[in-house]
């Protein structure tokens, strides 16, 4: 599901382009989150998909791949989900249940373990197009590509502006060539985005909050924190004084009478348990672990955790 309710608030939010072709990307290495464009090759032969076979997914699969290459002239370097996040419990299981209770069989559509092996075979094999598997998600494992190299990456997913993106192409439909250009370094005018202000001056934190707040898929509930849209967030933020975290803006919600009934409505009875609730969103993006260039498993803070005993790239 991404954030919530985040894109509008940043510059490019609002505005769809079109035609890939002319983002004119072909000088550096574009690290893609595969993830959504083979979710939307199943969609486009959904009745095929769900039966059981899979060759037309994977013919779209492979013309999509073929125009990035030949006629966008893009250096891919394609991005897969590896083991599944166990802090992404309750977003599966909401997609699990929306799968469950489709009427239309688009609503059943996911990437299953052998689509992905036969489509990664593919463009590592067929194509000659570098494929790696992610350790968990591939949306940390982009932005760090993304973020370590200066890479503008290409994605379905606004989870990467947490994980510290700077500037990413959004797609909403790769049949369509309809996307978003995320830009966080742009000069806009003080109070044209107060949300991309809040991040200027805080960084990425405000995204964290924002998602735990809104909603991601890491919250509990969909929505995050029932009863707080994007007005209650910013006035909670814009009351912190100093540093911009998860204690300074628990505090900030407590000192409101009105946001105060916010947090008991969410039976959170105190400031610490606010506190914990935020931290804990915050810490799942600052401590999602994925590969470094010698295959070894670290953080996105950096750290190295452990010698990787998988092979990064397939």
């Amino acid at each position: 599901m991404g954030i919530s309710d985040l894109l509008p608030h940043l510059p490019g939010g609002k505005s769809y382009l079109q035609d890939f072709y002319e983002l004119r990307m072909e000088q550096n290495a574009v690290p893609i989150d595969a993830a959504g464009l083979l979710w939307q090759c199943a969609l486009m032969h959904s009745s095929e998909y769900l039966s059981g076979n899979l060759l037309p997914a994977l013919i779209e699969w492979t013309q999509h791949l073929n125009y990035f290459r030949s006629i966008c002239q893009w250096k891919m370097r394609l991005y897969l989900d590896g083991m599944n996040n166990p802090h992404k419990e309750f977003e599966n299981e909401r997609r699990r249940l929306r799968r469950d209770s489709a009427e239309h069989e688009h609503g059943r559509i996911r990437n299953t373990p052998e689509y992905l092996a036969q489509a990664a075979w593919i463009a590592k094999n067929v194509l000659k197009i570098p494929c790696y598997i992610s350790k968990e998600e591939a949306d940390p494992q982009v932005a760090y590509e993304a973020v370590s190299k200066g890479l503008v990456p290409v994605t379905g997913d606004s989870d990467l502006i947490a994980y510290g993106a700077v500037k990413v192409i959004l797609v909403k439909s790769y049949s369509r060539g309809w996307y978003r250009v995320i830009d966080l370094e742009v000069d806009t005018e003080p109070g044209e985005y107060p949300l991309y202000d809040l991040y200027k001056d805080n960084g990425v934190i405000v995204f964290q909050l924002y998602a735990g707040c809104r909603g991601c898929d890491f919250t509990n509930e969909e929505c995050g924190i029932k009863g707080i849209g994007f007005t209650a967030f910013m006035t909670i933020a814009s009351a912190v004084e100093g540093d911009l975290n998860a204690l300074t803006f628990s505090k900030a919600m407590w000192s409101s009478d009105n946001t105060k009934q916010i947090a008991l409505d969410n039976q959170m009875e105190s400031v610490e348990q606010v506190e914990t609730y935020l931290q804990h969103i915050i810490n799942i993006f600052s401590d999602a672990t994925i590969y470094d260039e010698q295959s070894n498993t670290i953080t996105m803070k950096g750290m190295t955790v452990e010698e990787a005993t998988d092979v990064l790239e397939m």
